[in-house]
């Protein structure tokens, strides 16, 4: 539930301040909000797969930060892995229905 919720709204502020061309200062505000917000669904989630599947989220995430906060330009292999793990996460949280 977590990530559905707060988790994948920071990410998704991640996406958008990439797609509008955001500074770095931005960028790496909300990557770091992104990482910690994974991170804790990571540890509320009680199934491993959601768990790995967050985790290797979070990780992606880590390394765009580490390449804006270095001035960077983040390799195209990176954001393809990331784009590949954010799927996963996302089929690994499923639906919530009430």
């Amino acid at each position: 539930m977590a990530y559905k919720d707060s988790a994948l709204t920071a990410y998704n502020r991640v996406v958008a301040d990439v797609s509008r061309g955001a500074g770095r200062d931005v960028l790496t505000t909300d990557l770091t909000s992104a990482v910690r917000q994974i991170d804790a669904a990571a540890t509320d989630s009680r199934d491993a797969a959601t768990t790995r599947s967050l985790h290797a989220v979070s990780a992606g995430l880590r390394t765009v930060l580490a390449d804006v906060r270095a001035g960077a330009a983040v390799p195209r292999h990176v954001l393809v892995k990331l784009n590949h793990d954010t799927d996963r996460a996302d089929a690994a949280c499923g639906t919530l229905r009430v």
